[in-house]
């Protein structure tokens, strides 16, 4: 009894103490977004102005029509002081930004080219597979060529060759809708390395 007891206490105190934390982090970030409002920018004059993010570039600021970001050296003075412009910084800043976005290209490209070349092996296969067949169908139509030859084709003889006749186009024209396809995923491939 009392181990369950002591049990539920600390499974208490536990979830008191992330409740505690999640209000202190709602709580300090709705104090970090600051309200304005209206925030004039050059020429532009934006009401109902809510500072979302800031960066040592720029701030994103919603506003009545939509979000903007606004470069820190066009605030007016009254933000400048709060919001100061370091070139340093902001030269730090963009420089990590450039390399998370070549970083995030890089993932890219080696994704795109693992798809298309998964999607070249499926085509081979499929093109592979489809020859297999043709090879069958034409073995199949010798067969019946041969039986007409020696015996006269029956009616019977005469559908099943038709029907082979058919699968054989079909198979021809997956072929060469694979192939081009094929085509299509190496160039593409090709350009992307």
């Amino acid at each position: 009894m009392r181990s369950s007891y002591n049990r539920r206490m600390k499974q208490n105190q536990r979830l008191s103490s992330a409740a505690a934390f999640f209000l202190f982090v709602f709580a300090f970030a709705a104090a970090a977004e600051d309200t304005l409002e209206t925030l004039t920018v050059g020429t532009n004059t934006y009401r109902n102005v809510r500072i979302v993010q800031a960066s040592p570039v720029d701030l994103l600021i919603g506003h009545d029509d939509g979000y903007r970001r606004i470069p820190l050296q066009d605030l007016p003075d009254s933000l400048k002081a709060k919001y100061p412009y370091d070139p340093r910084k902001a030269a730090d800043y963009q420089k990590q930004k450039a390399q998370e976005a070549q970083l995030r290209q890089a993932r890219n490209v080696g994704a795109l080219r693992t798809a298309l070349l998964a999607r070249e092996a499926e085509l081979q296969n499929q093109i592979e597979t489809a020859r297999k067949d043709l090879k069958r169908i034409n073995a199949d139509l010798a067969a019946l060529r041969q039986i007409k030859a020696d015996h006269g084709a029956g009616p019977a003889d005469r559908r099943t060759a038709n029907e082979l006749r058919r699968k054989k186009i079909e198979l021809q024209d997956q072929i060469w809708k694979n192939e081009d396809e094929l085509g299509k995923v190496q160039a593409q491939r090709k350009k992307s390395e």
